[in-house]
């Protein structure tokens, strides 16, 4: 949600990037012998980072955050999210906003509290005017299908309603495949984003500049 200004600057990019020239290849997984191939003189590591799935959800029917915000919409009319930092949050916003009615459970005494506070309390305002139920304090006990127990910071245990839609968002880790096996065969190596480990976009982009002006 609210995050067309990152679409349209990724185009922007791609843009760029053609018109510089580059070899842009996408569709293809890049590994060790493909990489061995182009005998580069250092090669820079963006593969990202994926959410996070507990152990404690084997058995659940749930989505990642990213696989329901890719589908567009989740049918029924019940939707919890469970995790409620940014993106458990915005994730709510999103699915409030298509006439859902929420539920947005988080361990933490706050919701949303990794989020910039000028943008975060705008967001309280939306998620409260869109109906969304917060439950911060709040710790799962037991989920099973889509049933979810949880308890309060006192301890003091309920099940929720059975709900239709459980959208997982409780944070990623990182995603690097390829560093120590690019070390082991000779590569020069430098990892920037969120295979460091999860980051902001602005955080991101200057390690990426950092890594091209030491070229």
């Amino acid at each position: 949600p609210h995050k067309g200004a990152y679409a349209a600057w990724g185009r922007h990019l791609e843009a760029q990037i053609r018109e510089l020239g580059i070899d842009l290849r996408t569709g293809v997984e890049a590994d060790l012998p493909l990489i061995d191939a182009l005998h580069p003189d250092l090669v820079i590591l963006a593969t990202g980072s994926r959410p996070v799935r507990p152990g404690f959800l084997q058995g659940a029917e749930t989505l990642t955050a990213e696989e329901a915000l890719a589908a567009g919409d989740v049918s029924g009319k019940t939707v919890a999210i469970l995790g409620g930092g940014a993106v458990g949050a915005e994730t709510a916003e999103f699915f409030a906003s298509r006439g859902h009615a929420v539920t947005l459970v988080e361990l933490r005494n706050e919701i949303a509290p990794d989020m910039e506070w000028r943008t975060r309390k705008f967001l309280l305002q939306r998620l409260e005017s869109a109906g969304v139920t917060l439950l911060p304090n709040t710790r799962i006990t037991a989920i099973a299908g889509r049933n979810i127990r949880v308890a309060d910071a006192r301890g003091r245990e309920r099940q929720l309603e059975a709900q239709d839609a459980l959208i997982v968002a409780m944070g990623y880790q990182p995603h690097d495949p390829l560093s120590a096996r690019l070390a082991d065969a000779g590569h020069e190596v430098r990892r920037i984003g969120d295979c460091n480990g999860p980051g902001l976009v602005l955080s991101a982009t200057a390690q990426a500049l950092e890594a091209v002006a030491a070229l």
